[in-house]
């Protein structure tokens, strides 16, 4: 599995063990996707270099923290312009955007996405062995909604509810009288996943719920689906197994579209209503929106609404549409996914890794 010896792992329970890693496991380089968040980046003394997390490499710390790095490893030069955009939004700019585009530029790499290298290694043959999932049988592949990240009444309360009693008591308790109308259309999970079983049904096509441990998956969609699995071991991951044997993806807008799409299987990304989804007015909440109107919701050309790759509806839409729907309707153009990889994901070559490597050894 590893060329040059397995890694040694060692944890950390806090702040001041995170930083004295580094100095005390004598390393030369760190690569780390959130340590710039926590100020590792500044009191490290070798190369420290800031790995690409789809959008979250942004979010999850300042600019002045972003730029402490000696490198950064991004995707493709989008996420470039993505960041001087999320930073002007947001009012963390110190500097003018020129500015900081340019010192962005001088520490940026651009290696694609080092976990795709593990495609080449994955056979389908083995996948479908694996799951025991017939060779010549449809696979569509669902990642279900996740309501983690969520403090609002709507997640839990009325879209994963899948009581009419139990949703209709709580909108009474909560005095939530503006979700009656959901309930009473029924806009929930529950009708998602009859739509989705009836979308499979009729052209016969396996549903395979993919999940993690942190997003359960509820047993009225449990009930609908052929397979349900969580993320089994860390390498080759779950999805990208998956990837490999599915015809089509579907999740409520999720970064795993980049990967479905560099995998060559088309997406079809469902709206998160975001005033539903983050409705308090704390900073936390305004911050989210924020990014679902500069990132999730950024329209035709975005990734998550792509022409011809991945089509992106609401969750209405996608309850009435998706029985009637061939899969064909959702194929992948050749061209236009080529474009998409290209703006989005960098190139797919199985070098990835190795150009991060040369980072560090810079």
């Amino acid at each position: 599995m590893f060329c040059n010896g397995a890694p040694q792992v060692r944890c950390f329970q806090s702040q001041g063990e995170l930083e004295q890693l580094p100095e005390r496991t004598k390393v030369d380089v760190v690569f780390s996707g959130d340590g710039g968040a926590k100020g590792l980046a500044e009191k490290f003394s070798g190369r420290y270099i800031e790995l690409q997390h789809n959008a979250e490499i942004f979010w999850g710390k300042s600019p002045k923290q972003l730029l402490s790095a000696t490198g950064i490893a991004m995707y493709s030069p989008w996420w470039l312009d993505y960041a001087v955009k999320y930073y002007r939004t947001t009012g963390l700019l110190d500097k003018s955007c020129d500015v900081f585009k340019r010192t962005l530029e001088e520490k940026t790499t651009f290696v694609g996405v080092p976990e795709f290298d593990q495609q080449a290694s994955i056979s389908s043959e083995h996948v479908r062995e694996k799951y025991g999932i017939p060779k010549d049988k449809r696979i569509v592949c669902l990642l279900p909604f996740a309501a983690i990240s969520s403090l609002a009444f709507w997640p839990r309360h009325i879209f994963l509810e899948g009581s009419r009693l139990k949703q209709l008591l709580q909108i009474a308790y909560k005095r939530r009288f503006e979700y009656l109308r959901h309930v009473f259309d029924g806009l929930n999970e529950r009708a998602f996943a009859k739509s989705l079983r009836a979308f499979c049904d009729r052209n016969d096509a396996l549903l395979v719920v993919k999940s993690r441990e942190k997003t359960p998956v509820y047993s009225h969609l449990a009930a609908e689906s052929d397979l349900v699995l969580f993320d089994g071991g860390e390498y080759p991951a779950t999805l990208f197994e998956l990837l490999k044997i599915a015809d089509l993806t579907m999740s409520f807008q999720s970064n795993a579209v980049f990967a479905s799409i560099a995998f060559g299987v088309p997406h079809y990304s469902i709206r998160i209503p975001a005033d539903d989804f983050f409705c308090s007015d704390t900073k936390r909440d305004r911050d989210s929106r924020v990014r679902f109107s500069n990132y999730f919701n950024l329209g035709p050309d975005g990734p998550f609404d792509f022409e011809g790759v991945t089509t992106a509806t609401d969750i209405p839409e996608a309850i009435a549409e998706l029985p009637g729907r061939e899969l064909s309707s959702f194929a992948l153009n050749p061209e236009r996914a080529d474009q998409y990889v290209a703006k989005f994901v960098g190139v797919v070559d199985g070098q990835s890794s190795a150009r991060l490597l040369d980072i560090g050894a810079c």
